[in-house]
Order: structure tokens, then sequence, then C-alpha cells
């Protein structure tokens, strides 16, 4: 239940059908223990500003999301701010620009691949004959 409890907290409209707009049975209690526990619902409001910071492109919005959570006193999140904070640089350098290094990671994945098939046989230089002529890059 905790799992699906933070799908429901993290994402508002979670378990609402899109075609009839009728909401599911723990949407419903979901929504009662929102009303009802403050913690999940300012939860909520820090997850969803944070994405907000993310998705923004305005890097200095980070630190000021930081020290608002850290004002809380919450210890998980204080943990998390920490984390943040020890690498600072690369998390707004991924907020501000929209480079990825997946079509790296790609290649890196599917030459390990290849290089597990092979476990076993011959060596280096038959793994290089076949990334070389592999079709699929």
């Amino acid at each position: 239940m905790p799992k699906t409890l933070s799908i429901y907290v993290t994402n508002p409209e979670y378990g609402v059908a899109r075609d009839t707009g009728e909401c599911s049975k723990e949407k419903e209690i979901v929504g009662t223990l929102m009303s009802e526990v403050p913690l999940l619902s300012s939860l909520r409001k820090l997850y969803t500003d944070f994405r907000n910071v993310l998705k923004g492109g305005c890097p200095d919005r980070l630190d000021t999301w930081i020290e608002y959570v850290q004002s809380i006193g919450r210890k998980r999140m204080d943990r998390f701010c920490k984390g943040l904070k020890k690498d600072i640089l690369a998390v707004k350098n991924a907020i501000s620009y929209n480079w990825t290094n997946g079509p790296v990671e790609g290649n890196v994945n599917r030459l390990k691949n290849k290089k597990r098939e092979m476990y076993g046989r011959c060596g280096f230089e038959l793994l290089r004959r076949k990334v070389c002529l592999s079709q699929t890059g």
C-alpha cells in the first residue's frame, strides 16, 4: 500500500478515468487521507514544486526550494537536500540544459551486452569485429 499511496500523492490525476472522469475507490480514499493528514498534502506540494523547478529551466529557483524544504525540518527531506547540495552544479546544469548522455549510455549498454554474449570466446579481436560489423550500430 505505501507504494500505491506514493503514486497517488505524487500524481493527482492518477485513478481518474480519462473518458468518464470517474474516480476509483482508491482515489477517493487517498483524497480523504490527503484532507485529514496535512503531512501528505505538504509532501504533494513539495513534490510538485520540485518538479516545476526541474522543468522550469531556472536553476536559481532550486536554491529557494532547498532552503524552504530545510526550514520544514523533516529528517528525510533534509537528507535529500544534502544529497542535492553535494552535486548542486550537476543538478543546476541538468535544469539549464536539455542535453543528455542517453545515446552514449545506450552505446555502452549495447557494447556490454555484446561482451556478455561472447563471454569465454576468443578475445578482443573478435569482439571488435562483431561490434564494427553489427547492423544495429
